[in-house]
């Protein structure tokens, strides 16, 4: 298998996505972040279950989605990166090739003091700034050269005032666009509840690849091959997060951070149910991760500085390795079982190095990555397809 990986370009600001051999060999850069800086995010990666392409979660186009962070999906030799939350991506809206149509109407601020207001249409290629920056204020906007897709297409507002920053709200409205017409959505009331923030991270793909579960806010699943807004993986708590979906059936693990201690830690569900059971009590850790095993008969999770082995057809918890006060966190599985990736926060606070552990002989463990930059390994569950080139002799004509 390969092990793929977020990390830092040469410079440490540029966000990359990795991948590298469990021996060390074979590193290579999959894709680069094309902002730099500390607001670059890429928040999770994970490989399909046939090992033909990642997700990965990247703020990059920000301001033309319903989300923060969207995920894309990506061969891996680096191309080919699509979309998959909030279809199309802005570069594919760019390169053309839609019907389109106009968006006009009015937005009323309900809300009250605003320093920003942005206004975006599914299938634009800009958002537009609408400087209806206090109570009550009405202004009129036209969106220009909206790309006609499938279905209804959202409205989005990224707005800021003097206590929040970058929040979203999104189904404002959904237009039904029209090819070469103008389409008014009448007035659109301004008045969020609160500053959400969704970001895409702990990314699950489902066992025959044809969803893929994220964390935000709460978990959400998607059609893999692109959808927009999505559903909920399941109906359990809003703090629920690190959804994993089973590579054989349709259980899920997840996180519950409660603030009561009686109810938080690893839950087990099912896609499309309820809360499930809590099968493991994280103890108040602050670092906790969870992986399942291959065959499913289990999973391995992390609290703080601890690693463990979850039995299902037994609820027997065995401890694999105690990093004593050194936190561990996202373990991943190899093919087999038998060892398992993992991150670990070693020395200063800010430097993360990938390390592997034999699950049956813990003494035996070896460091992956030495450069403190690399975070959130995933394991690919079968061998990625090989890249060949054709190389094609130079003929010259007289």
């Amino acid at each position: 298998g390969s092990i793929a990986c977020v990390g830092l370009d040469s410079s440490g600001y540029a966000k990359t996505v990795k991948r590298i051999n469990p021996d060390g060999s074979g590193a290579q850069t999959v894709w680069t972040h094309p902002e730099s800086g500390v607001t670059n995010k890429i928040g999770d990666v994970a490989w399909k279950p046939d090992a033909s392409e990642l997700a990965l979660g990247s703020n990059h186009e920000t301001l033309y989605s319903a989300f923060q962070s969207d995920v894309y999906g990506i061969r891996p030799d680096g191309s080919g990166l699509r979309r998959i939350t909030n279809p199309p991506s802005r570069a594919k809206l760019l390169a053309g090739g839609y019907a389109v149509g106009t968006v006009k109407g009015k937005v009323r601020n309900d809300y009250g003091a605003l320093t920003t207001l942005l206004l975006y249409v599914q299938g634009a290629k800009e958002a537009v700034s609408v400087p209806a920056y206090s109570k009550y204020d009405e202004v009129s906007f036209t969106v220009p050269n909206v790309a006609v897709l499938d279905g209804l297409q959202y409205v989005v507002f990224t707005w800021a005032d003097g206590s929040h920053a970058n929040c979203k709200v999104y189904a404002a409205a959904v237009v039904p666009m029209v090819a070469n017409q103008t389409v008014d959505v009448g007035t659109l009331s301004f008045n969020p509840s609160t500053c959400s923030k969704f970001e895409s991270e702990s990314i699950t793909w489902k066992r025959d690849g044809a969803e893929i579960g994220v964390d935000v806010i709460a978990p959400r699943k998607f059609q893999s091959s692109g959808q927009a807004i999505g559903s909920d993986l399941f109906s359990g708590p809003l703090m629920a997060n690190l959804p994993a979906w089973s590579p054989v059936n349709d259980q899920v693990l997840y996180h519950y951070f409660s603030l009561d201690a009686g109810t938080r830690g690893i839950y087990l569900t099912t896609a499309g149910g309820g809360a499930g059971t809590r099968l493991v009590n994280d103890e108040g850790a602050l670092w906790v991760g969870l992986a399942w095993l291959p065959d499913g008969s289990g999973f391995v999770y992390t609290l703080d500085h601890k690693l463990y082995h979850y039995h299902l057809a037994t609820s027997a918890i065995t401890p694999i390795a105690n990093f004593y006060n050194e936190y561990i966190f996202n373990p991943s599985v190899s093919l087999d079982g038998r060892y398992v990736v993992f991150q670990w926060q070693t020395g200063a606070a800010n430097r993360h190095d990938l390390w592997i552990v034999d699950r049956n002989k813990p003494v035996e463990l070896w460091q992956l990555t030495s450069d403190g930059k690399s975070t959130n390994p995933d394991w690919s569950r079968a061998n990625p397809p090989s890249v060949h080139r054709l190389y094609l002799p130079l003929v010259q004509k007289n």
